[in-house]
């Protein structure tokens, strides 16, 4: 059995950045497409005159949101988990001003991209809590990483095989083929990964994290019928700093000293 994550992001002017999207293998994949094209329609129309759906677009108004469970019921019932990664922009921006290495100017580069940081907290996490899930989804299967078509394809890429042999051994053997980076319109499956980061994203502001886990979309209230693994993960400031350090500490020369610097005012 091929298991597959489609994983899209969600990001709002207020800072939350979420990568979040659905696993299922590629036969269910397969059935999920065909079911979804039969409902595009209930969708919206995209730029190129196409039926599309895009979750902030259905959120417009109440009339688009009134089609969402025809959308959810397809996704809850091939679907096997919802996986889902949050940091907060401001909070990455701090963690960034505290750390110094000793006499070396650092070049933040892909550090400083919300989306490769939160891509890198839900790919090293998710992989660390497999034996957590292994009741849904098998310890021994791989799962393949497809990710919305983004300009960070190229660095990601890059850098893949270098990170990949970085990953400890009991870990490594998690990792699927080499993330793949597709369109939405063609790969229909990408788009039930944008209605869960929009959701995830939405509780997140909500500060109602506890319906993430629960798959609580109340506004709809759909029965579940299947029984569905959910991970959900975040990083903190302080957790992005101490990312950020260990991160730092795998690329330069083991002379010099990674710092975390926090400054706090007395009243």
């Amino acid at each position: 059995m091929t298991l597959q994550a489609y994983i899209d992001e969600s990001s709002d002017e207020n800072g939350v950045f979420v990568l979040a999207g659905c696993i299922s293998d590629a036969e269910s994949w397969a059935a999920f497409t065909k079911e979804w094209e039969g409902v595009l329609k209930y969708g919206i129309l995209n730029k190129h005159g196409r039926y599309h759906f895009k979750m902030s677009d259905m959120a417009l108004n109440e009339e688009r949101m009134s089609r969402v469970p025809l959308f959810l019921k397809i996704i809850e019932k091939y679907v096997l988990g919802f996986v889902s990664a949050k940091i907060d922009i401001s909070e990455l921006k701090r963690a960034l001003s505290r750390i110094r290495i000793t006499n070396i100017h650092i070049n933040w580069g892909a550090l400083s991209n919300p989306y490769y940081v939160t891509l890198r907290c839900l790919l090293d996490m998710f992989h660390l809590t497999r034996d957590q899930i292994a009741d849904v989804i098998p310890i021994d299967e791989q799962i393949n990483f497809i990710f919305d078509y983004r300009d960070e394809k190229k660095t990601i890429l890059s850098i893949w095989d270098e990170y990949l042999q970085a990953r400890p051994g009991d870990v490594k053997k998690y990792y699927g083929a080499t993330p793949r980076f597709e369109d939405d319109e063609k790969f229909l499956a990408l788009q039930s990964a944008d209605l869960w980061a929009w959701w995830v994203r939405k509780w997140y502001n909500e500060g109602t994290l506890e319906k993430i886990l629960a798959g609580d979309f109340c506004e709809f209230n759909p029965k579940e019928t299947r029984k569905h693994v959910r991970v959900e993960m975040s990083l903190n400031e302080e957790q992005l700093v101490d990312f950020i350090k260990c991160t730092l500490r795998g690329q330069i020369n083991t002379d010099h000293i990674v710092c975390n610097v926090k400054i706090s005012s007395a009243h």
